[in-house]
């Protein structure tokens, strides 16, 4: 004896068992898209609202553009702040004060015990 417990689908379940797939495939899709589209404006719209305060707040302050600065040892040092009229002491630091300054060098200051405080700069990303 021949146990025939097999299901039989015809073909018309079969259509609506692919179309069921097919929906549930597309529902999951749609409901997925319009998150990414979301999350990729929010970062868009934060990226530019922050460049633009940047921007406004450079525009109104009274910062003064400037390269880099690259300081290697006490020379360099005095070098630089010669004629400011600061002794680089505790008492009297040495000032890089009110700059904006691109970060294709940035402030490096090596090799030195003289005192400096850098106050009010902005340093910003070349493009």
């Amino acid at each position: 004896m021949v146990n025939n417990n097999k299901i039989h689908i015809s073909g018309r379940q079969k259509t609506r068992r692919k179309i069921q797939s097919v929906l549930i495939v597309l529902f999951i899709i749609i409901g997925i898209i319009p998150s990414f589209i979301f999350v990729q404006n929010l970062n868009s719209n934060y990226q530019l609202s922050k460049e633009t305060s940047l921007d406004n707040r450079l525009r109104s302050s009274s910062l003064t553009p400037h390269s880099g600065i690259y300081l290697s040892g006490e020379d360099a040092v005095t070098s630089f702040f010669s004629g400011n009229g600061t002794s680089g002491t505790k008492a009297d630091p040495h000032l890089i004060q009110n700059y904006v300054i691109d970060t294709s060098g940035g402030i490096s200051i090596y090799g030195t015990q003289q005192y400096i405080v850098i106050d009010s700069c902005v340093i910003t990303e070349s493009n």
